[in-house]
């Protein structure tokens, strides 16, 4: 006889923790986005970048990252506030959003 095996049903991922948005120092218009990995549900296999609006920027393999903190840019930006949500997939689903703002030629 032959023993079923059950299926392991995957989580989504938490949210991706300690978002930090900035201006990246080497370039004015640029946005700088990073966090670390989620630390709980499954684990992430990409990440998603929407704008505060929440149309898609980018989105990214989470293997293609080194290392548990992933930092993403934005070059070209006009001046003034924008505004980003990251959230992290897997095949289960997509984690709840972490939120920031970049503010492009603040004086």
């Amino acid at each position: 006889t032959t023993t079923p095996v059950a299926a392991v049903a995957q989580a989504p991922p938490s949210a991706p923790r300690s978002l930090a948005a900035a201006v990246d120092p080497a370039a004015p218009d640029t946005g700088q986005l990073s966090w670390d990995r989620p630390d709980s549900g499954g684990a992430p296999t990409f990440y998603v970048v929407r704008d505060g609006a929440g149309a898609v920027v980018d989105a990214f393999s989470a293997e293609v990252r080194s290392g548990e903190r992933t930092t993403w840019v934005d070059p070209g930006l006009a001046p003034g506030t924008h505004e980003y949500r990251v959230s992290a997939g897997n095949s289960a689903g997509e984690s709840p959003a972490v939120t920031g703002s970049v503010v492009i030629g603040a004086a």
